[in-house]
């Protein structure tokens, strides 16, 4: 055969080639990418609840900034794609307390998402483009919860006790903002104070319909963990303060495929919080910085956050 024969015929079969590898690649839907789901307001941490609810009835609120950087990248190596590069939410949370319980109502709004377009194992990735000026999301996936104290009094070196949330379906997929369904979580806790230490853990369920067999994606209900260790301060000449410094470490990882790093989000953050106590009220700032220990699965490179809250009664 001649050489430009043979050419032709290279270009026809490289032409017919095209559409069968464009074919191929399918599109990623999004999910609810947000990994970090801060504590009730007046639980104490960040995210575990210290289960020291007392008294008669009492109330809370709390409005929480967060910032993650690279929460979702797909590929390997160096052709890996930051899908979602940086993401920040604001959160405005209520609670009321009466006796053992705690129930509350917290409401995400999306600040910021922004990314790159990409394409790894066969998907093709369009990042989110979220901004208060051109494309608001006012809110994401609320969630209403439920806690109790089963055993132990508050103060005292060791308290159980059980909460439930339940998460509604709202705003954009696309942005990777929800799921699209209702979701649930289902956690038993326990907390203590011993000496100037505090501690709190968490072991629960997060039951998620969403597979999402994408790289990168969730894949179906998971097993959630958490746990903080910190130490009080008490400054001198001032009784009504009172300073925590510590870590917390909380992640999930699917049933299906428990602790594989592919599906596992582990993440540690240094935290500190000041709290100020008057007769009728309790003032409480909490600043957390930290990342994933190997990011996956939504765990960022990089996160920051700070609460400020506001209790009262109980």
């Amino acid at each position: 055969m001649p050489s430009s024969s043979r050419v032709r015929a290279a270009l026809c079969l490289a032409a017919l080639a095209l559409p069968a590898s464009a074919a191929a690649q399918q599109a990623a839907a999004g999910f609810a990418l947000e990994r970090l789901t801060p504590a009730p307001p007046g639980a104490g941490w960040f995210t575990l609840d210290n289960l020291d609810m007392r008294g008669p009835l009492g109330g809370a609120l709390a409005m929480t900034g967060s910032f993650a950087a690279d929460p979702l990248r797909v590929g390997s190596g160096g052709e890996r794609v930051a899908v979602v590069s940086r993401q920040a939410f604001a959160e405005i949370a209520a609670a009321a307390t009466y006796g053992r319980w705690r129930a509350w109502l917290a409401l995400d709004a999306p600040l910021s998402l922004t990314g790159h377009d990409g394409s790894s194992g066969g998907y093709t990735y369009t990042a989110p483009r979220v901004d208060l000026g051109n494309h608001p999301d006012t809110l994401d996936d609320p969630r209403l919860g439920l806690a109790a104290r089963l055993a132990g009094q508050a103060g005292a070196p060791l308290r159980f006790g059980v909460a439930a949330e339940l998460i509604a379906p709202s705003g954009d997929r696309a942005d990777y903002l929800t799921d699209g369904t209702f979701r649930g979580i289902v956690r038993a806790l326990a907390a203590g104070e011993r000496g100037r230490f505090e501690y709190a853990a968490d072991l629960g369920t997060h039951l998620r319909w969403r597979d999402q067999p994408a790289p990168g994606g969730p894949r179906g209900s998971e097993l959630l963990f958490g746990a903080g260790l910190g130490a009080r301060i008490d400054p001198r000449g001032a009784p009504a303060v009172r300073v925590v410094l510590g870590a917390e470490l909380f992640g999930e990882t699917a049933w299906r495929s428990a602790f594989s790093w592919d599906t596992t989000g582990l993440e540690a953050m240094a935290t500190g919080r000041i709290q100020w106590t008057t007769p009728t009220r309790r003032i409480r700032a909490k600043l957390g910085a930290g990342g994933g220990i190997d990011p996956h699965f939504g765990a960022p490179a990089f996160r920051t956050a700070l609460s400020i809250e506001v209790e009262g009664g109980g």
